[in-house]
């Protein structure tokens, strides 16, 4: 596994000033589960994220928003699930190692069983998990959203948990009652609001909680909750004005693959360098396609250009130089 330098994976793609959404992604948004408590249902050899985040992933990534849309992760929601692993790591290793004794006590010479973790220690898998979490952070072009804790943050923390104000809820241990119940969600909460007025960004978080929207109603018009992948995705849309329209349009500024069909289908030349501007966009109802319009220039000539894309099969169906005779000299 490539080494990843934690400095690697706070570079955002583009300044964050010039950033218009993040999204933020809470501890259950990382990381495969499945139904079988006996071995730790967490997968921990490798870290995977949440449909919903690969599919708003997939999103920005086609309709080429990547560099308005920023991915974040609470830096304490990294650590909690960097906790989540190593526990899973210390009772199941030695819950294996019981469950092979008693089978050899059961079966004697009759059972051969040979194993062993590549990783010997805790310090040592602990280590791992980090670089897993770096290596997903690099590869997935996600931020780390640090919480700077202050005198300020503190008191803000403690007036909370005396009033009981969301996210602080009362708690329940035998028969000892706790009302400071929900500081982690505390902390990610302050970290959002800060980062949201110090960027003027919209944000989202995408959570499977359901406490978090009493916590953003107070001066948070920013700011949004969300459970899925399509919540998320209609508030992008919404915060950065786009509709289907801009959305193809965008698409194809930023699809080197269809602007080359489109222009090579045309009988031009594709050159990487060369412009596509004027770009218009109309729907064709009857096929469910859409109608690309731009002008392609190239050799100090424009050349006005109609394409006929399939959004279904991501493919362009026909494409045409519309004025041949009117080549404009630029």
């Amino acid at each position: 596994m490539k080494d990843v330098r934690e400095d690697d994976i706070m570079k955002p793609l583009v300044p964050l000033s010039e950033l218009c959404v993040s999204v933020f992604f809470d501890t259950n948004q990382l990381g495969e589960r499945f139904n079988d408590d006996g071995c730790g249902n967490m997968i921990v050899h490798r870290i995977r994220a949440s449909k919903d985040f690969y599919a708003i992933q997939k999103f920005t990534h086609k309709y080429g928003l990547s560099s308005r849309v920023s991915f974040l992760f609470p830096e304490i929601s990294l650590k909690e699930y960097k906790r989540q692993s190593v526990e899973i790591f210390i009772e199941h290793t030695k819950s294996l190692e019981d469950k092979v004794e008693k089978y050899k006590k059961v079966f004697g010479e009759n059972l051969s069983v040979d194993f062993s973790f590549a990783h010997k220690s805790t310090a040592d898998f602990e280590a791992f998990i980090e670089r897993l979490i770096q290596q997903f952070m690099l590869e997935n072009q996600c931020l780390i959203a640090h919480h700077n804790a202050n005198e300020e943050t503190f008191k803000r923390f403690v007036d909370k948990v005396i009033n009981r104000e969301p996210p602080f809820t009362d708690a329940h241990k035998g028969s000892k009652k706790y009302k400071d119940a929900g500081f982690k969600d505390a902390v990610i909460e302050d970290t959002i609001k800060l980062f949201s007025e110090s960027t003027n960004n919209i944000c989202i978080l995408l959570s499977e909680d359901n406490d978090w929207g009493r916590c953003f109603k107070k001066d948070c018009n920013n700011i949004y909750v969300c459970k899925n992948a399509d919540q998320v995705i209609d508030i992008i849309c919404k915060s950065l004005s786009l509709g289907k329209l801009d959305l193809i349009a965008s698409m194809f500024l930023n699809n080197s693959y269809i602007k080359e069909t489109s222009i090579t289908m045309a009988n031009l030349k594709y050159e990487e360098l060369s412009l596509c501007e004027n770009i218009e966009v109309d729907e064709n109802t009857d096929d469910e396609t859409y109608m690309i319009r731009f002008d392609y220039i190239m050799d100090n000539k424009t050349y006005k250009i109609e394409t006929v894309y399939e959004e279904s099969s991501n493919s362009v169906i026909s494409s045409i130089i519309s004025d041949d005779d009117d080549l404009q000299n630029t």
